[in-house]
């Protein structure tokens, strides 16, 4: 049996995927409306709008029916338009009441229990009762030129066209062939045309009007003899003149229809892919809301318009020019519309399969018995890891959808919607019902006469009509994979391109559900129900495998690409970059040192160890105390490479299996080239090759994440060597390569360094090892090993060594100890009395001191670690009794030099402490300060001396002059104690009163000089009584002075200011013009300096005349006349003295003369 027999409809028969408005022959109709498939959705909306239309009564008249491209919207309004024409209602609602009976069951949730059988027949009566009439056309194919009110000139086109007449021009419809039409005389005008003029009125009379005007009016005014022919072709020959709007002609002509109908009576305007057609024009939306506004207040919801668009109203809105607020602009037009029906996506395959591939009672017979028979193996053969894409589950689905499978529908789909981003195939083509119906149409009748019982693979998608639908990108893009030659001489080599095109370009999201693996390509390339799929998946693996050695397409992590044009190049090239040992090594390094986590130095215990770093001949890390190398491509057995090396080489055996691992040898190599070519040649690339060598870098990168994964899953397999031992993989703990590393490593650091353990508990860093040298804590007597064995290392020296070859003996193996652990051994070998520090042959260095020099290594080879020297025990005694003569007190008597080395600088270091202060602090400042420091001198160079039997002998040969140094220092010390303040009162007394002390007499004067040398002396304590009693004395004398001279001065003033009065009562001048009396005086009383006291008495006169001349300013001035003045004039001028009575009369005279000349100038006069 052939397939073509099994279907219930022609699979040959023409299916239109796309339904056009216009589309109205016979078999069109036939086939839309009884192929119409009848989902709950669609029935639910058909309901809606007819019983809308019909039954609603108020409000708004439009309908809004949005859904996406490929939706069935045409359709969907056709088949309404189906339902409305009396010619096809009857048709139409007899498939609408079986699309309910088969699919609607009102008893489920969320159903419309108002759809009934019952209520659909109401439906029908009612539309054909009320005669119900329908105009149906889709708006860009009526598109209209004038720029104003263009819909409103299509729909008046479209009702012009529906009533018979001109759908092209208004004025000639409206005012010419509708006057002639309500007169009766339409068919007779028609008639005459056609006899007089010989042209069809129905096809040509807008030519016929163009050309003939006079000719068509004479006509018109035979039938009918009252027409005004004059006024209608000034009309008719200038039809722009007419003014066409909605209020002015739409409306009336649609009430004036209305007036004869039936209040049953509807009007239904079916208008196809509205949102096309308004696109972003602001204007055409705003004509649009006017027009669903008037219609529905003007037409008593008798008129109806039913709209189609790709969008909701409100995407509508948002996406015209030129609005800013769509709640504004838009907020009428969104009321238009109260019903607003939205088409959801349908599922493509359920309407494809109901359409295309329905089956005849044969045909269901035939595959019940196949699978029957086969029922495993259908159920289990075509299986798809992802439930997205799904199989036959039952009996039910494999004769629904045979001899497709279930998931090709969806996943052809994709692949629609994948080629239309990628811009592969024409805009047409998208992942919608449309596309996939006319897919699934063209490849079932490709097979029509195969046999029943193999399947269509996917592959059979690539067909005719699928690469007539391809762009010119799209052709590219699987052009060079089919004229491979290896794939246009091979069949299946070619099926395998076709498939693996279709699905590796799925969208990103759509490749994690359907990756383009070979498991994938194989259950999409089976056609039979016992097909062997591991033969199967052989095949096509061979095929994969010649593709990519062509350049055609790469791998991913297992997922199988192909390569565009550039991207074709550019393989060549990398293919051909050449590559040395020193590119393979660097790269592999990037690959297993961050693997390995390893760093340029290693801790072990209590040091850290530095460490070189190989892969085979490069050298990455160098100078190390260990060797690290890793063996790559190296071939030498194993036992022989272990006698090779030094014992403290470390080898890591990564060549064993890299070695056997083609694969992986291939990526890496694959992964060096396109390094290469990325770090030389792709720089400067722009357009297409510049986004394939993103493309490149970003796969390369991948491929490396891939190579090291699989590095890092096989490290542990690798053998190691280990001073000249073989360690197998177990003999090393850790899972990752850097656990591996680590535990690797710290084994290898065991057996070299053996003893390095005997340093643990001495410093490992610097602080620790100073702290340890700061430590005053007794140790105990007795040696640790570690000490021992530095104790007997420096015995074999000649009991001296430098701190240099101390610290290179232990820190080499087998020691391997930190320099700070050596330094403390030999710290603790010195507190234990076993040796001593010497620095530049300064014996009985300190501890401390010793310490900061050995820390820095060019110091080491001055610091040595010797044997200390026997003292006598007389020079010990002599230190007791002459620390106890200078400073009086007492020293404990001991025998061990080195004891009394220690408590004789510790306790001259105690007594500079003390005196430390006092030199800061009266040192420079003080004469009696230099005892201070010449104490802290004499204290410095005894406790600077590091050779004790040095320091004893100079302490002993210092007796005398000690004594006498400190006593005074002690003296000078209690006299600070006691007497300080006082004598900082004196020296504050003397600096303060220099000045005042000329003023004295001499007594006085000889009292002041006694306490300014009391302040030179270095030793003031026998001469502090008699200049504390001279301060008293002179103290008091100076009191007595300035408070008789103050009151002097006090007088003066006062005297000045009782004339200052006088003279501004006389005046009529207030107070408040000169000086404050009590403020000027109080001043005066301040001042307890003599000579400021006397400068004050001297400068009386000038204060009074500058306070004079205040007064006079300020003398009242009378209406219109001039400020007053004032002149001063000295007393004495012309005469410095009288000797006679003549000299007298004539200075008098002159005095006179003068004054007489300042009154006359209105000037007051000032004496001084």
């Amino acid at each position: 049996m052939k397939l073509h027999e099994i279907f219930a409809r022609d699979i040959n028969r023409d299916i239109n995927p796309a339904v056009v408005v216009s589309a109205k022959d016979p078999k069109t109709i036939e086939a839309e409306i009884k192929e119409y498939v009848f989902t709950p959705e669609i029935i639910e909306k058909l309901f809606t709008i007819i019983d809308t239309v019909i039954n609603k009564k108020s409000g708004k008249s439009g309908i809004w029916i949005n859904g996406y491209y490929g939706s069935g919207k045409s359709h969907f309004i056709k088949f309404v338009h189906y339902l409305m024409n009396r010619d096809t209602s009857a048709d139409a609602f007899e498939a609408l009441e079986k699309g309910v009976n088969d699919n609607y069951d009102t008893t489920k949730p969320n159903t419309n229990d108002n759809i009934t059988i019952s209520n659909l027949r109401l439906l029908k009566k009612k539309i054909t009762d009320a005669q119900c009439d329908d105009i149906m056309f889709n708006v860009e194919d009526e598109t209209d030129d004038g720029s104003q009110e263009r819909l409103t000139r299509i729909f008046l086109n479209m009702f012009n066209k529906f009533r018979g007449y001109n759908s092209n021009d208004i004025p000639l419809a409206i005012l010419l062939e509708k006057t002639i039409d309500q007169k009766g005389k339409f068919g007779e005008f028609k008639k005459l045309i056609d006899s007089e003029l010989g042209f069809n009125w129905e096809t040509d009379s807008a030519q016929v009007a163009s050309f003939q005007l006079e000719s068509v009016l004479e006509i018109a005014k035979k039938v009918c003899p009252d027409l005004d022919i004059v006024s209608l072709h000034s009309k008719l020959s200038n039809p722009d003149s007419y003014k066409v709007g909605i209020n002015a002609v739409l409306i009336p002509e649609l009430k004036e229809y209305l007036k004869g109908k039936d209040k049953d009576y509807r009007l239904l305007f079916l208008v196809d892919e509205v949102s096309q057609y308004v696109g972003s024009n602001k204007e055409i939306l705003l004509n649009f809301q006017n027009i669903i506004e008037r219609i529905s207040e003007d037409c008593n919801n008798q008129v109806w318009i039913a709209c189609t668009a790709q969008q909701t109203l409100d995407e509508v809105s948002f996406g015209a020019d030129g609005v800013q607020d769509v709640q504004d602009e838009f907020g009428k037009i969104l009321g238009r519309f109260d019903t607003r029906i939205s088409l959801q996506s349908n599922d493509a395959s359920y309407i494809t399969q109901r359409r295309v591939l329905d089956k005849n009672s044969v045909g269901i017979s035939e595959l019940n018995k196949i699978y029957s028979a086969n029922k495993d193996y259908i159920e289990n053969q075509f299986k798809i890891s992802h439930d997205l894409y799904k199989g036959f589950k039952n009996e039910e689905e494999f004769i629904f959808g045979f001899p497709f499978v279930p998931y090709q529908f969806k996943l052809i789909a994709h692949v629609f919607e994948a080629f239309q981003q990628l811009k592969f195939v024409i805009k047409e083509v998208k992942d919608n019902e449309r596309s996939v119906l006319g897919i699934t149409h063209f490849t079932a009748k490709q097979h029509a006469n195969s046999e029943v019982g193999g399947f269509i693979p996917f592959d059979g998608f690539y067909n005719q009509q699928f690469h007539t639908n391809l762009t010119n990108r799209g052709a590219k893009a699987i052009e060079n994979g089919l004229e491979l030659p290896y794939v246009k001489s091979n069949p299946f080599a070619a099926r395998v391109v076709k498939v693996l095109f279709m699905i590796s370009n799925l969208l990103e999201n759509r490749r994690q559900t359907f990756p383009s693996t070979v498991d994938n390509l194989t259950v999409l390339l089976m056609d039979k129900l016992d097909q062997n799929k591991m033969q199967l998946q052989k095949e096509i693996t061979d095929v994969l495998t010649k593709l990519i050695e062509g350049s055609i397409i790469r791998e991913e992590k297992g997922s199988y690409f192909f390569f565009n044009e550039d991207e074709m190049d550019v393989q060549n090239i990398i293919k051909n970059q050449t590559i040395g040992l020193d590119d393979r090594l660097t790269a592999f390094d990037e690959f297993l040192r961050p693997l390995m986590k390893l760093q340029p130095k290693v801790a072990f215990g209590q040091n850290d160890f530095k460490l070189s770093y190989n892969i085979e001949s490069k050298e990455f890390l160098r100078g190390g105390d260990i060797n690290l190398i890793v063996l790559l491509t190296d071939r030498t057995p194993l036992t022989q490479k272990m006698l090779d090396v030094n014992t403290k080489d470390l080898v890591i055996c990564i060549n064993e299996w890299y070695n056997d691992s083609p694969t992986l040898r291939h990526d890496f190599e694959l992964y060096c080239k396109t390094n290469k070519y990325l770090t030389n040649g792709a720089g400067g690339a722009s357009g297409e090759r510049a986004k394939t060598n993103e493309n490149v870098k970003i796969r390369n990168k991948q491929l490396g994440e891939d190579i090291s994964r699989v590095i890092e899953r096989r490290f542990i397999e690798s053998r190691f060597i280990a001073q000249n031992t073989i360690l197998e993989p177990d003999q090393i703990n850790g899972t990752t390569p850097s656990e591996r590393v680590k535990n690797l490593i710290e084994h290898h650091l065991n057996n070299i360094y053996k003893y390095h353990n005997l340093s643990v508990g001495y410093a490992s860093n610097q602080i620790e090892l100073k702290n340890a040298a700061a430590n005053t804590q007794t140790a105990f007597p007795h040696l640790t090993p570690a000490e021992q064995s530095v104790n007997d290392f420096i015995t074999s020296n000649n009991n001296q060594i430098t701190v240099t070859d101390l610290i290179k003996q232990y820190s080499d193996a087998p020691f391997g100890w930190r320099f700070e652990a050596v330094l403390d051994v030999a710290i603790q070998l010195v507190k234990k009395k076993k040796r001593e520090f010497k620095y530049k042959s300064a014996p009985r260095y300190p501890i401390v001191d010793f310490i900061n020099k050995a820390v820095s290594t060019a110091e080491r080879m001055s610091c040595e670690i010797v044997t200390g020297e026997d003292i006598d025990q007389a020079l010990l005694d002599e230190v007791v009794t002459t620390y106890k003569y200078i400073f009086n007190e007492s020293i404990v008597s001991t025998s061990d030099g080195n004891e009394m080395f220690d408590t004789l600088t510790r306790l001259l270091s105690s007594k500079m402490n003390h005196i430390q202060p006092f030199e800061a602090d009266y040192y420079g400042k003080y004469p009696f300060g230099g005892c201070f420091q010449k104490a802290i001198q004499q204290l410095t160079s005894w406790t600077t001396i590091r050779d004790p039997k040095k320091l004893f002998q100079d302490f002993r040969d210092s007796k005398e002059l000690g004594k006498e140094l400190f006593d005074t220092e002690k003296g000078i010390e209690d006299f600070i104690n006691n007497n300080f303040r006082d004598y900082a009162i004196l020296s504050s007394f003397c600096e303060n009163n220099k000045e005042n002390f000329k003023e004295f007499s001499t007594d006085d004067q000889a009292k002041a000089k006694v306490i300014t040398d009391f302040l030179l002396l270095e030793d003031p304590r026998k001469d502090f009584r008699h200049a504390k009693r001279a301060f008293d004395e002179l103290n008091q004398a100076l009191k007595d002075l300035t408070a008789e001279l103050k009151k002097e001065v006090k007088s003066l003033y006062s005297s000045i200011f009782d004339e200052l009065e006088q003279e501004a009562l006389k005046l009529k001048v207030s107070f408040s013009v000169f000086e404050n009396r009590d403020v000027v005086l109080n001043s005066i009383d301040s001042i307890n300096s003599i000579s400021q006291l006397k400068n004050k008495k001297l400068s009386a006169a000038d204060f009074k005349r500058a306070q004079l001349e205040k007064i006079i300013a300020a003398i009242p001035v009378p209406p219109g006349g001039g400020g007053p003045k004032s002149a001063t004039y000295h007393i004495t001028r012309g005469a410095s003295t009288i000797s006679n009575q003549a000299e007298m009369d004539a200075f008098l005279l002159k005095v006179k003369t003068d004054m007489q000349g300042l009154l006359n100038d209105n000037k007051t006069i000032i004496l001084k």
